[in-house]
């Protein structure tokens, strides 16, 4: 039987509540506490899930053997340092972290120390995702829309790291090349960073991608269409759905609407997480695949400014 590891969240507010409620459900953790800069938040959420509230950072993570990092993104680094630091193996929501030389610095430390980071890219565990993955695609042109409302939850990073970066990480799986040419426009609206942004990215296997994200729109989308030699899919995240087009021996066009299970992301993900530490296997998500994904939104980030 396996050791329950224990488990403490740092962040109780919007995702730090999911993440407990998924953690719940996982029977090979116990979440021993919570900590958030507001008390009155670790209060409510260690109340809510029976457990512990603490106030300091360093007590917690001395109790437990994971960390989840539901901070806003300008506390990454520092949070994940103390944990790691503590001999934790850490999740850490996306983005991995604001900078770049932050995210280095937490790789080459949980290298030192032997410990796990997985981040949080969600969509990796989306069903529609996944069973494109499972389809082994070829794709010569990849179009993105993640379109969402005006929140001012999450506006302490950009919309490249906000939004974008969910779809860089995507390609990066989808693509086996690497990148020729990054081309990008965007604009800061009711911010002071960028609210919506779009990219042109060329790859040196002929592959181009087009992304579009805004955190100012009207509708909410979250939507890929994947094109290659006589076929074309799109996956509609929201709901989830993938339907597939291919020209048949009749050269009509044939759709395909695959029938997906019903499951929880995050929960899959946290999950894939706790065993590869029960396992000592590797994570879904490696620190060194965010970083790669981080130098890339970077870049766009640059060209844009």
């Amino acid at each position: 039987m396996l050791k329950k590891l224990k488990y403490g969240i740092i962040g109780a507010g919007h995702l730090g509540g999911y993440h407990a409620t998924q953690i719940n459900k996982i029977k090979s953790v116990k979440l021993v506490g919570v900590y958030d800069i507001l008390d009155c938040s670790s209060h409510s959420l260690a109340k809510k899930h029976n457990t512990q509230q603490y106030l300091s950072i360093k007590k917690l993570v001395q109790e437990c053997d994971v960390i989840s990092v539901a901070t806003p993104a300008t506390n990454h680094f520092e949070v994940s340092k103390i944990a790691l630091n503590n001999n934790c193996h850490i999740f850490i929501e996306k983005p991995f972290t604001k900078k770049i030389s932050e995210a280095k610095k937490l790789i080459a430390l949980k290298n030192k120390k032997n410990l796990k980071i997985q981040v949080g890219h969600i969509e990796r565990f989306n069903v529609a995702f996944l069973q494109l993955f499972k389809n082994n695609p070829n794709p010569e042109f990849i179009e993105c829309h993640r379109l969402s409302n005006y929140n001012p939850r999450g506006t302490d990073v950009d919309v490249i790291l906000d939004l974008m970066v969910h779809d860089i990480d995507l390609i990066l799986k989808l693509v086996p090349s690497k990148i020729k040419n990054i081309y990008a426009s965007g604009q800061a609206v009711l911010t002071d960073s960028i609210d919506l942004a779009n990219s042109r990215i060329e790859f040196h296997n002929g592959c181009t991608v087009n992304l579009t994200a805004s955190r100012i729109s009207l509708k909410q989308m979250r939507q890929m269409r994947l094109f290659e030699k006589k076929s074309y899919s799109m996956i509609d995240f929201n709901v989830p759905s993938l339907n597939t087009w291919k020209i048949n021996k009749q050269k009509k066009l044939q759709e395909t609407k695959y029938t997906l299970d019903s499951t929880n992301a995050l929960y899959e993900e946290l999950f894939y997480f706790i065993n590869s530490i029960h396992t000592d296997t590797d994570v879904a998500v490696p620190a060194e695949e965010a970083l790669e994904t981080l130098e890339i939104a970077e870049q766009i980030q640059k060209i844009i400014e």
